[in-house]
């Protein structure tokens, strides 16, 4: 392998994610490029949308929009109202959420009906109607409701955000219909407003007329059993109840406090009689014992224990101080259990006192309650009655005013909105403007035609552009060969002779150059290059003859050796036999001379090869593969090696080690940028950085463009 680095590097990051990032990121000259390759995408899309825009344009008709501003609840300022009787009558809309039912009721059939009515819209073909009908009910019922369907589908209603304000607009054909019919909504509920309110009066003034008779009735009879039952009873108002009253609740607040301290001393006994059940002898102090004896007791207790935890490290259990000790606890046992009885026999007697205390208490309450309840029963019926008879009188005056009321608004003309704006006939077609159909088909063609551009580029999976390949990997292409087609049985090396001043012959010694140019070599001797592809039927082999061919043509000394010794093809495309070659010498059966073909028309020497897969690797990795290469680099201008696919098999990574550069042929819209990337990493993981490309069997009609595009591209790289 060269030892020089060469002015091009392979990246050490992911190159596939580089170019996925150039693609849609920010580099404004990579999408600008990809662009231009997919100008004609570009251009298909705005042709595209401009002309259905311009097809919908043309089929969309003039209309006019007239909008017409009202306020709702615009009523009498005069007029009175009572939060009971604004119930039982509404003067319209109450607050901003009603207004949006109102906008229903604007919209509904019997208003559109009377709109129609009012301006004989029957008779208007633009609504389906027509000039033989002489009134509504003239027009099938089907007509009617089509009619009906299509002014609703014209209007359109709505509310101003917070506030009471309506904007009523109508779309029509005819501006002036558009104005009138804004404008007759409006009035034709309000209309229906005006007598759905008086209708809503009349009832109530009817059923408030009704009332006020049964409650009149209801007030006299009222009145008189309340002065019978006075004059009967001759019941005058005393203290004596307020204080029974007073002594009663007194009562019961103490025998609340003593059912209280009951509980608590039932609580307490059945604590005892539990810890009596669980223990008959009490070793420790127990919780229910009053907070005095309790705290001496458990001053005892810890006394104790702290001895015996001192005694027992300092003694033995049978040391006389031992002894004494467990004598003090069985005497504190005995005090404790002493205690613990008396307690539960003092709580005992406490609540015998607390039971006795308890029904003196109940018979007191009695005996009051009973004196209470005879003295009141009296009163009570006469409160009652002086109660009916005044919720009697009040309910008859609130009717009183609400009837008076009703009279009064039954000759007042309600009107449930205020007209801010009328509508006003517009002047101006409210369709869209048709003179910007064009310029923004244009522009919304262009912007859909760079979305799809940039969505195929990135789902694309092969190679569309030397510029995009390398994007794609980092690398220079130094070559743009055209898809050839050979006639049958024709050589490659043939094709080159038959064709000297073709596209082909042209690029060929472009190629020739490039590598002289950008590549000088730094040993001595002819310079060694190596040809692979990602995949076979790639053009590699091909390519090697074309390139042989050419500097065999301009007088240079070449030799072509097919490395391939898994599928060996270089004999096949010189048409000659592979019985003496590579194989042969590696193996050190033939001496070198013995091994190449001179007697080539192309007057390029060949070294073919043998197909033997299982030692390929191990014969191109020995030492006469490295003395054949030193020996042909003295006795040729150029030695070029035709290498075996570089994706699965290694040996093309041996060829370019042995070489001064390896050209990578790439299939165009064939070979997948993934599969690509994948080969070249197995360059870059050895450290291999003197490899170029070459985009092959390019469309010979697309060429001269992507040379031109692609070209320009790669100069501007280098001066970068």
């Amino acid at each position: 392998m060269s030892d020089h680095i060469s002015s091009q590097t392979m990246v050490t990051s992911d190159p596939y994610s580089r170019y996925a990032a150039d693609v849609l990121g920010n580099d404004i000259n990579v999408i600008f490029k990809i662009l231009r390759d997919r100008a004609k995408i570009i251009i298909a899309c705005m042709i595209m949308v401009t002309f259905v825009s311009v097809v919908i344009a043309t089929q969309i008709q003039t209309t006019y929009t007239a909008t017409a501003k009202l306020m709702m609840n615009a009523t009498d300022a005069a007029i009175k109202r009572s939060d009971v009787f604004q119930r039982l009558f509404p003067a319209g809309v109450v607050n901003t959420t009603d207004v949006l039912s109102q906008i229903q009721i604007m919209k509904s059939p019997a208003v559109i009906t009377q709109v129609i009515l009012d301006n004989n819209l029957y008779k208007n073909p633009d609504f389906g109607g027509s000039t033989y009908y002489q009134s509504f009910d003239m027009m099938p019922k089907d007509k009617q409701q089509a009619m009906i369907t299509k002014i609703i589908l014209g209007l359109k209603i709505t509310q101003e955000p917070g506030t009471s304000l309506v904007n009523i607009s109508f779309e029509a054909k005819n501006p002036v219909d558009a104005a009138t019919i804004a404008n007759a909504v409006h009035v034709a509920y309000a209309r229906n407003e005006q007598k759905r309110l008086k209708e809503q009066a009349s009832r109530a003034s009817e059923w408030l007329a009704e009332r006020l008779e049964v409650l009149k009735e209801d007030v006299q009879k009222a009145e008189m059993v309340l002065e019978n039952a006075r004059q009967e009873n001759n019941i005058t108002w005393s203290f004596d109840n307020d204080i029974r009253i007073k002594q009663i609740d007194l009562l019961v607040r103490e025998l609340s406090v003593v059912e209280a301290n009951f509980a608590e001393t039932q609580a307490i006994l059945d604590m005892i009689d539990k810890a009596h059940v669980n223990k008959k002898r009490f070793n420790t102090v127990p919780e229910f014992l009053n907070e005095e004896l309790a705290e001496n007791l458990k001053l005892m207790e810890a006394e104790l224990l702290r001895k015996r935890a001192l005694y027992e490290k300092r003694y033995g259990a049978n040391h006389p101080e031992m002894i004494a000790l467990r004598a003090e606890f069985s005497a504190f046992r005995d005090k404790l259990n002493a205690e613990v009885n008396n307690f539960a026999e003092s709580v005992k007697n406490q609540k015998d006192i607390q039971i006795s205390k308890i029904n003196e208490i109940n018979k007191k309450i009695a005996k009051y309650r009973d004196s209470y309840k005879r003295d009141s029963e009296k009163r009570l019926r006469m409160r009652n009655l002086q109660t009916h008879a005044q919720t009697s009188r009040a309910l008859l005056n609130t009717f009183m005013g609400y009837y008076l009321e009703s009279m009064q608004n039954l000759n007042i003309d309600q009107i449930p909105l205020r007209v801010i704006t009328p509508a006003t006939v517009p002047t101006h077609s409210s369709a869209f403007h048709k003179g910007l159909v064009i310029p923004l088909g244009l522009i919304t063609g262009f912007f859909f035609g760079v979305l799809i551009a940039l969505l195929i580029e990135r789902l694309e999976d092969s190679v569309q552009s030397a510029s995009q390949l390398e994007r794609l990997t980092q690398l220079s292409v130094y070559g743009i060969m055209p898809f050839v087609k050979m006639a049958k049985g024709q050589k490659p090396s043939a094709y080159i002779h038959a064709n000297p001043a073709g596209i082909l012959a042209e690029l060929m010694r472009t190629l020739l150059t490039t590598i002289d140019i950008r590549n000088p070599r730094l040993k001595a001797g002819g310079r060694v290059l190596t040809v692979t592809s990602t995949h076979a039927a790639e053009g590699k082999t091909t390519n090697a003859i074309w390139l042989a061919t050419t500097a065999a043509q301009a007088g240079k000394k070449v030799l072509i050796i097919d490395a391939d010794m898994r599928r060996p093809a270089l004999h096949k495309a010189f048409g000659i036999g592979n019985s003496r070659g590579l194989v042969d010498y590696l193996s050190n059966r033939l001496p070198l001379d013995e091994t190449i073909y001179k007697k080539d028309d192309s007057h390029v020497h060949i070294m073919t090869s043998k197909a033997i897969p299982t030692h390929a690797l191990t014969l191109l990795t020995n030492e006469r593969m490295d003395t054949l290469i030193r020996r042909v680099r003295d006795d040729y201008d150029l030695v070029i090696l035709d290498g075996p696919t570089a994706r699965i098999f290694s040996d093309s990574l041996v060829c370019a080690q042995l070489s001064d550069q390896t050209l990578f042929v790439v299939e165009w819209k064939k070979t997948k940028r993934a599969e690509i990337l994948e080969t070249l990493k197995q360059f870059r993981g050895m450290n291999y950085k003197d490899i170029s490309l070459i985009l092959n069997k390019v469309n010979e009609r697309k060429i001269l463009k992507l040379r031109k595009q692609d070209l320009a591209y790669m100069d501007e790289n280098k001066r970068v």
